[in-house]
């Protein structure tokens, strides 16, 4: 087909509900659900399923010219978890997922559903389906008999419109880090040291606190603006961990300063494995070669992975 007519909202004509949707797939950008809360994926306890929040969710098609799908669910419903298998853990996906009559299959609805991934001792997640998009993620370890809060990973994302109809930039960026699951915390004040060991500052950290997920990982993202006093000297920052886990300071990211007169920024990503599950706090350490090293706009966040 060519001309698809006639165009939405002339008088005298029917309109499919293709062509309505495609209207809606003009104003977004991606995927995903309106309000912080909606749909989100909890642990009731002491059983093996989770429960899937009420909310609203705006779904693009897989297809060409398929468009927009408006998911609402007005009350909070309960998927049950497959048992775990007794000798390896296994990834299961929670997805909200379209089945549309026009493009494949004979049922016409949506639904939320549990994929259910395969037990292995490095388990790999599942594939969702087509017209579908993902809430959760949830590690069923080996031998479990129930799911908690710490073994769902939250994978929802915000909708973010190809014009300012849902979100900008500055509030899906503020949203993401109201995020629990996230922590991100800042020290701007410039301090100094002379230690060459890993050390606090005087304004100690910043320090970020999450609660280490049943896979053990969790990314860890350092930035600080740097200067030593002598050129060609170096600074140092990386990150100690208490609660949960406790593990010594090590260097994360390093970075030479290549004059007396200009200062310089660092970055690190670094994911670390193997933690146990529960709360646990990171707090950023600073050390130089030589000279004295000044940092400032210290920066640290840490997030599941």
């Amino acid at each position: 087909m060519a001309e698809r007519t006639p165009p939405i909202w002339l008088q005298g004509g029917s309109h499919s509900a293709e062509n309505m949707r495609n209207l809606t797939a003009l104003l977004l950008s991606t995927s995903g659900i309106i309000a912080a809360t909606d749909m989100a994926v909890t642990a009731p306890g002491g059983t093996m399923t989770v429960s899937v929040a009420a909310g609203d969710v705006l779904l693009k098609g897989s297809r060409s010219r398929q468009g927009v799908y408006h998911l609402i669910n007005d009350a909070p419903v309960s998927k049950t978890i497959a048992a775990s298998d007794p000798t390896n853990p296994r990834y299961d996906r929670i997805v909200a997922e379209v089945r549309d009559a026009a493009y494949s299959g004979a049922i016409n609805d949506w639904r939320l559903s549990v994929v259910q991934g395969v037990a292995a001792a490095v388990p790999a997640e599942p594939a969702i389906p087509a017209d579908s998009i993902e809430l959760a993620r949830v590690t069923v370890g080996a031998g479990v008999t129930t799911i908690s809060g710490a073994n769902i990973l939250d994978r929802r994302a915000l909708a973010v419109g190809s014009s300012s109809l849902f979100l900008t930039k500055a509030a899906a960026d503020a949203a993401y880090l109201a995020r629990t699951d996230i922590a991100h915390t800042k020290t701007a004040t410039l301090e100094t040291t002379t230690s060459t060991s890993l050390v606090d500052l005087a304004t100690v950290g910043p320090a970020a606190a999450i609660t280490v997920p049943a896979s053990g990982r969790v990314l860890v993202l350092l930035s600080a603006d740097v200067f030593n006093s002598v050129a060609g000297n170096f600074n140092s920052m990386g990150f100690a961990l208490s609660g949960a886990n406790t593990v010594a300071a090590a260097d994360a990211v390093q970075a030479t300063n290549g004059s007396t007169s200009n200062g310089t920024a660092m970055t690190a990503a670094v994911l670390v494995t193997g933690l146990t599950p529960g709360s646990t706090t990171f707090t950023a350490k600073y050390r130089v070669n030589g000279g004295t090293g000044t940092f400032y706009e210290r920066r640290i966040t840490v997030l599941p992975a």
